[in-house]
């Protein structure tokens, strides 16, 4: 079978749909598997640039150098819409070192036509094999350099290792960016980046395979990775994923974030297997950002859009009895300890809850959404919460979810609590939040109940 995504008119010029990394990832990719069954198929495909303005070079197949130069070659004079460097699922494995030396080889036939490359994504299988980071691509507009797993720097020092201070940055177009741990330590630590960064508008930046000692002789800690975030001038999507460095408590001396700017209206942050004294400094963090930001000025219902919690950890994790982050919805994934998950019920402020794939969500963790915080004069747990999402939980029983709606129905109509205002915001009318505090909905798919 041959996978082939259509094209889309943008007004101007056809341009490919985004696919997913597993798609490209496949040998069945178009254009590349048309063009391997005959002389004759190839030929055909050759004489039409538009179908290579897409490239996708598979780094454990035979000959990827020579398909690479072919495909530039087919794509001129058009610019290169999507370009990736992946090792496909199908093929035969590679060691470090080869994958890297094909790498090198790749990325130097790459160099001589980097100005009609619009979007780069190299994904390799450990970070040892990425090459040096590009600095001064003006037409670049999304790079992604990743890795399915940490190096150990068996190949001596790392390739993307270089002092960005002496490197001119010109990213004029860039819009999308994700960095492995050394990459992105080596580039926050330029002046010359900081300075571009501060003007710089991010639709997303995701930073992965992050450890204090891709820092070096000086290990990189919490504070400099937060300074790092909040030194660009907007952020719209923040991921973290594989994320473990050090808190200082003297660190904030060194590295001074930002705090003259708000929180974009409809920023995302999502945090995938990332430790509790990380998850818990970083939403503390946020949670003392949103305190410096004028939410009614920005006309909205919350401080954050959306918030993603995938195989993280949550203990440690206390509510702040004066201030709780408001989220538009929180997704919760992957979460296989029941008071952990728990534990994030207490925390978390959202109008929508989505559970997806949480093995630790049974009777007693639901439980958790029906009773009030252990400190006094506190919210409940999730009292904003209008609407409840499950997927793929199996643990839990039909009756515990039939108390939590009913419990918490109970405790909206309850007379004594509106007039003690108990867990209220005055800002907020008392009978329009009243349709707003109780569980509008609630559905369950494929959890397999019990």
């Amino acid at each position: 079978m041959v996978h082939i995504e259509l094209c889309y008119d943008s007004g101007y010029e056809l341009r490919w749909q985004e696919a997913e990394d597993d798609e490209l990832a496949k040998l069945s990719v178009f254009p590349n598997a048309i063009s391997r069954v005959c002389r004759y198929w190839d030929a055909v495909l050759a004489n039409f640039p538009e179908f290579w303005t897409r490239i996708v070079v598979h780094l454990d197949q035979p000959y990827c150098i020579e398909l690479l130069k072919a495909a530039l070659k087919r794509s001129d004079p058009h610019n290169i819409h999507s370009f990736t460097i992946i090792r496909s699922i199908e093929g035969q494995e590679v060691n470090d070192g080869q994958e890297r030396d094909t790498m090198i080889a790749a990325m130097k036939v790459v160099l001589k036509e980097y100005f009609r490359i619009e979007a780069l994504t190299i994904k390799t299988y450990t970070s040892d094999s990425l090459p040096r980071i590009p600095l001064g691509w003006d037409t670049l507009r999304s790079l992604r350099f990743e890795s399915l797993h940490r190096g150990n720097h068996s190949l001596g020092p790392h390739p993307s290792i270089h002092d960005a201070s002496d490197k001119a940055v010109n990213w004029e177009a860039l819009s999308v960016l994700s960095l492995t741990g050394p990459a992105f330590v080596t580039l926050s630590r330029g002046k010359r980046w900081r300075k571009a960064m501060s003007e710089k508008y991010l639709a997303s930046l995701t930073v992965s395979r992050l450890r204090a000692h891709d820092g070096g002789e000086k290990p990189f800690t919490f504070h400099e990775l937060w300074a790092s975030y909040r030194a660009f001038s907007s952020v719209e999507d923040l991921t973290l994923m594989d994320v473990d460095v050090p808190y200082v408590p003297s660190g904030w001396k060194e590295h001074q974030a930002k705090l003259d700017r708000d929180l974009h209206p409809l920023v995302t942050y999502t945090f995938d297997t990332i430790p509790a004294r990380v998850l818990r400094t970083f939403y503390y963090e946020i949670e003392q950002l949103a305190r410096c930001s004028n939410r009614s000025s920005l006309h909205r219902d919350f401080d954050v859009y959306f918030m993603t919690f995938r195989n993280c950890q949550f203990f440690g994790f206390q509510k702040d009895p004066y201030r709780t982050l408001s989220l538009g919805a929180v997704e919760v994934a992957d979460i296989a300890h029941s008071d952990s998950l728990s534990l994030c019920f207490e925390m978390v402020e959202a109008k929508e809850l989505h559970i997806n794939n949480c093995s630790g969500l049974d009777d007693s963790s639901i439980e958790a959404m029906m009773l009030p915080l252990r400190k006094r004069g506190q919210q409940p747990a999730l009292m904003e919460m209008c609407e409840l999402e499950i997927t793929d939980c199996p643990n839990f029983s039909m009756s515990s979810l039939r108390e939590l709606v009913k419990r918490r129905m109970k405790w909206c109509e309850d007379p004594e609590r509106w007039r003690t205002g108990s867990g209220t915001k005055t800002h907020r009318g008392g009978g329009q939040g009243l349709q707003h505090r109780s569980v509008g909905s609630a559905r369950v798919l494929s959890a397999g109940l019990g």
